[in-house]
């Protein structure tokens, strides 16, 4: 398990101050982090150069799609997953009962798909393996995601009481 990995882009490199405001000063960009790990990392150029806890404003969806929050005491970014997305699996089990004699109905279960034949038998059953697509997210939505995980770019925007 790596440690909270990020590059930040932030424009201007430090905190300028906010004319006509005394002591107040800001900073905006961008963060790309790209190893997630819930041991979270003060991110000091976004944290350090302010007296106390500043206020710090980010997109709240990275780039690829987490959502983000910025995590006061952790002076750091807490990434969560979307909406879950599932993969179903499993099998599909079909049973055909005939009606009255003469009227038996079959099951020809191929490889591709059932097919529904005359047979002499009354009744069949058969099972086919279910073939569905989708992305599998270990947890639901909301819940901070998993450690190793490439988050994306966050915009942020920080202001607060300078240090200068």
């Amino acid at each position: 398990m790596a440690a909270y990995a990020y590059t930040p882009t932030l424009v201007p490199r430090v905190v300028k101050k906010i004319l006509g405001f005394p002591g107040v000063g800001c900073t905006f960009g961008s963060i790309n982090i790209t190893n997630y790990n819930s041991v979270l990392v003060a991110i000091a150029e976004l944290s350090g150069p302010f007296v106390g806890l500043p206020t710090v404003i980010c997109s709240g969806v990275s780039s690829l799609g987490y959502l983000v929050a910025w995590d006061i005491a952790g002076k750091s970014l807490k990434a969560f997953y979307p909406a879950p997305t599932t993969t179903p699996a499993g099998t599909i089990t079909l049973t055909v009962n005939g009606g009255a004699a003469g009227i038996a109905i079959g099951i020809d279960a191929d490889a591709a798909q059932f097919n529904l034949t005359k047979a002499a038998a009354t009744s069949r059953a058969s099972t086919l393996p279910a073939v569905f697509a989708g992305t599998a997210i270990a947890a639901a939505a909301g819940v901070q995601v998993a450690n190793d995980t490439n988050i994306g770019i966050v915009q942020v925007f920080a202001i607060g009481i300078c240090k200068f």
